[in-house]
């Protein structure tokens, strides 16, 4: 699970100092500074399924990825398979829910926006670790 979360981390990470999910979270939680599960589904799916059937293939996670230049490309796919936690070749609600637990630190039901930052500031350096070796 580590290892997705870090993951999860470094996906929204892009070139330059500010982090895109900083961006990202503000569209997506519910204006009061919290995401539900729901709004947890729409980051993904609204960011990444282009085709909107609620399911992210690989090529749709690989074609956004490049298209927001997010660093590492070349690693887009591995990114794609990690995500894919049931592994069945696509991202959707079944691998989402799996990973929000990870961020709902004090297990209220919502991701506060300073455990989202928290979370993932502090898994990237671990990403950068880990995909280095």
């Amino acid at each position: 699970m580590f290892r997705l979360a870090a993951l999860f981390a470094f996906l929204c990470m892009v070139s330059g100092n500010t982090p895109a999910y900083e961006t990202l979270f503000e569209r997506y939680d519910n204006a009061q500074g919290a995401m539900s599960k729901p709004e947890f589904h729409n980051f993904w799916l609204m960011s990444f399924d282009s085709n909107h059937d609620s399911r992210i293939t690989a090529k749709e996670f690989r074609d956004h990825w490049i298209s927001n230049r997010l660093p590492h490309t070349d690693h887009a796919l591995l990114f794609f398979i990690e995500m894919d936690v049931n592994h069945d070749t696509v991202i959707d609600i079944t691998d989402l829910d799996k990973l929000y637990p990870l961020f709902d630190k004090n297990e209220d039901g919502f991701i506060e926006n300073d455990e989202f930052y928290a979370v993932w500031d502090a898994l990237f350096e671990d990403v950068l670790d880990l995909h280095s070796s």
